[in-house]
């Protein structure tokens, strides 16, 4: 196989692990994204205690819009995956059309509009891109250069180090956009149990929004 043949098979195995989550082991030194999954449950509603982020979404219920817990950065692209999930159109079967007529139209295409066009919401994701990129060629060189220090040739040792590169980097946005698709399903279920608290959760996402 050859060099060239090689990197392509770890580029393509890396663009696979894109959304993969890295192992607890080596996420310490990673920013402080996804991991409030066991926060203070002082102040936390009832109803969002079984939710991955619960002070957030306590928060967002109490319009409190400025105190998540989390940064507003982070914040926004949690929501960004839950309003991307109550887009599509199935979920109208899952929480019914009484539910799904009350929502706002105009939310997700205004979110994605951040996303695209706000410097502060940009900025993080492609230094994460870039640095997986980077960290990806750093780590799978390293590997080359040990397994030739070796007199060996493993070329799955060295996507494996690649994708552990990249997932470095990248798994903070991976962790939030799980636990935002989690949380998104604990909403779909509060809105068939409990219309109004659905309602004013969702109302807190909105003003989170339309306010940024």
């Amino acid at each position: 196989m050859s060099k060239f043949t090689t990197f392509l098979a770890a580029a393509t195995a890396a663009s696979l692990a894109t959304g993969a989550i890295a192992p607890a082991n080596a996420q310490g030194a990673m920013m402080n994204t996804g991991q409030q999954v066991q926060a203070t449950q002082a102040g936390v509603h009832p109803t969002f205690a079984h939710f991955r982020e619960p002070q957030l979404m306590t928060s967002l219920y109490d319009g409190d819009i400025r105190n998540t817990g989390k940064s507003k950065v982070d914040t926004m692209y949690y929501l960004m995956k839950i309003i991307s999930v109550f887009d599509e159109p199935q979920v109208w079967y899952r929480i019914g059309q009484h539910a799904d007529v009350a929502l706002d139209p105009e939310l997700a295409p205004v979110a994605r509009g951040l996303i695209a066009t706000n410097p502060e919401l940009m900025r993080p994701m492609g230094q994460a891109g870039l640095q997986g990129v980077l960290g990806a060629l750093v780590a799978m060189g390293k590997e080359r250069r040990n397994q030739m220090n070796r007199g060996t040739f493993d070329p799955f040792a060295e996507i494996a180090a690649f994708n552990r590169g990249q997932i470095q980097h990248t798994s903070p946005f991976a962790r939030l956009a799980a636990n935002a698709n989690h949380d998104a399903k604990n909403l779909m279920l509060l809105a068939q149990e409990d219309p109004d608290a659905f309602m004013q959760a969702y109302e807190g996402i909105r003003q989170f929004v339309y306010r940024y």
